[in-house]
C-alpha cells in the first residue's frame, strides 16, 4: 500500500506545484518558453495518470519517471525537463521538497529492485494461462515454476500466482481458506476460475526454504527442534479448526524468514481428509503404511475410516522425515541400522512414527488430533519434561 500512496503523493506534490509556478505571472513570464510549454503538458500528462483507473501502479510508475526525470543518454543540457524539475523542485518549501525526493528516491529504489522494468512478461505472452494471470492485474517478475509466478499485484504487493487443473484440487477448501487469517500460513488474495483451470494468487513469504538452512539447524540443533515445534504448531492448528490436511509437505514448502519465524506455504492441495486422491512425496510414507496394513490386527483397528487414517499418517510420516532430516542432516532410510540414533529421544520419536513402532503410530492416529499430540511429545521434549508415552519407549 506505501508503494501507491507514494505514486499519489509525488503525483499531487508536482500538479499543486506547477499550479503554483504558472499561477504567478511574474515568475512565470521569467520562464523560457519551451519549458513553460513542458510545464503544461506535464501538468496535463500528470492529471490524467493520476484520475486513471486502468493502469498497473507500476505501469504508472514507469510513465512518471518517464515523463518527469531528465534523460542523460546525449548529455542534452537544454533539455526541458532538466529545467521543468528545477522550477518544480525550487517551487516548493524546504520540507515538502525533501519529502517529495525522499519518496521519489524509496520509488526508484523500488524499480532498481526488480529484474527487470517489466518483469518476464513478454517471455509467456503467447502462454494463454499466463495472460490470464497478467490480466488479473498481476506484474509477472518471473517464472518460478511451469505453473507459478512471482509478481506484484495492484496494491504493490509482493504475489504468488500459481495456475492449477481444477480437478486436482479440492475447490471447497481453497475457498474457504481465501478468507482465513492465520500465522503461519500465506494468505490466499484471489482464485478465479475458468475452464478447467483455477488462478491461486497467494502472499509472498519473504524466506528462505528449509533446504538453505538446514546447515544453521544442524549445527543448533535446539534451533532445529523449534523449527519443528513450530512446523506442528501450525499444522495442529489448522487441522483443528479447520479439519484440512496439507497433502504436499516436503522441505521446500517450509520457509523460514530472517527472525527464524515458521511458514507452511502451498496449500494448494489441501482437503479434509478422504476428499483426495493423494500420494504423499515421500515414497517411503506408502511404503510404511502398506507394510503396517499388513501387520496382525492392525488393518481391523483402522478398518473404520481407511482413507482418513491413511491420510493422516501420510501427513505424519512426511513431518517426520522433515524432523530426521533437521535432526540429522540426511534423508530417513528403513534400510540404515538406527540403533546410533535412538539414544535422541527426538530421532526415537520419528523413528517411530516412521514405522519402527507400529503401536506408536496407533496411539497417535486414535487420538483427536494427532499433529497435537505430536506437538505435545515434542514440546514435552524441548522443556525436559519426561512425559510416558508409547512413542519414547
Amino acid at each position: 500500500m506505501e508503494f501507491r500512496e507514494d505514486i499519489d503523493y509525488v503525483i499531487n506534490a508536482i500538479i499543486n506545484s506547477i499550479d503554483s509556478v504558472l499561477r504567478d505571472k511574474h515568475s512565470s513570464r521569467m520562464i523560457p518558453g519551451r519549458v513553460r510549454d513542458y510545464l503544461r503538458v506535464l501538468h496535463d500528462l500528470l492529471k490524467s495518470l493520476r484520475d486513471d483507473e486502468i493502469l498497473h501502479p507500476l505501469d504508472k510508475l514507469m510513465i512518471l519517471f518517464s515523463i518527469l526525470l531528465p534523460k542523460q543518454l546525449y548529455g542534452l543540457a537544454d533539455d526541458p525537463q532538466i529545467h521543468a524539475l528545477g522550477y518544480i523542485l525550487r517551487s516548493l518549501r524546504p520540507n515538502p521538497r525533501r519529502e517529495i525526493i525522499r519518496r521519489l528516491n524509496r520509488l526508484l529504489k523500488l524499480l532498481n529492485s526488480l529484474d527487470t522494468v517489466y518483469g518476464e512478461s513478454l517471455n509467456y505472452i503467447e502462454n494463454h494461462d499466463t495472460i490470464r494471470i497478467i490480466s488479473m492485474g498481476i506484474h509477472v517478475d518471473k517464472q518460478l515454476s511451469p505453473s507459478t509466478y512471482l509478481g506484484r499485484d495492484f496494491q504493490g504487493s509482493v504475489v504468488v500466482a500459481k495456475i492449477i487443473d481444477r480437478c486436482s484440487i479440492d475447490v471447497e477448501t481453497i475457498y474457504m481458506l481465501k478468507d482465513v487469517v492465520e500465522t503461519g500460513i500465506p494468505r490466499i488474495h484471489v482464485v478465479e476460475e475458468y475452464g478447467d483451470k483455477i488462478i491461486v494468487v497467494r502472499e509472498y513469504i519473504d524466506g528462505q526454504p528449509l533446504p538453505q538452512v538446514l546447515d544453521k539447524l544442524l549445527s543448533d540443533r535446539r534451533l532445529g527442534l523449534w523449527v519443528l515445534h513450530d512446523i506442528l504448531e501450525i499444522l495442529s492448528r489448522i487441522y483443528g479448526k479447520y479439519g484440512i490436511l496439507h497433502h504436499d509437505l516436503k522441505p521446500d514448502n517450509i520457509v523460514v524468514d530472517r527472525k527464524w519465524r515458521v511458514y507452511v506455504i502451498d496449500w494448494i492441495y489441501s482437503a479434509p481428509p478422504g476428499k483426495l486422491d493423494v500420494q504423499p512425496y515421500y515414497s517411503v510414507c506408502q511404503e510404511q503404511y502398506d507394510r503396517l496394513m499388513k501387520l496382525p490386527g492392525i488393518k481391523d483397528k483402522l478398518s473404520r475410516e481407511p482413507s482418513k487414517y491413511q491420510e493422516i499418517y501420510y501427513e505424519l510420516c512426511s513431518i517426520a522425515c522433515i524432523g530426521w532430516r533437521i535432526r540429522n542432516g540426511l534423508e530417513y532410510s528403513p534400510s540404515r541400522s538406527l540403533i546410533p540414533y535412538l539414544k535422541d529421544p527426538l530421532n526415537k520419536l520419528l523413528a517411530n512414527i516412521l514405522g519402527h513402532k507400529p503401536e506408536c503410530i496407533i496411539t497417535v492416529l486414535e487420538t483427536h488430533n494427532p499433529f497435537q499430540e505430536l506437538y505435545r511429545i515434542i514440546e514435552s521434549i524441548i522443556k525436559g519434561t519426561r512425559i510416558e508415552h508409547m512413542c519414547l519407549t
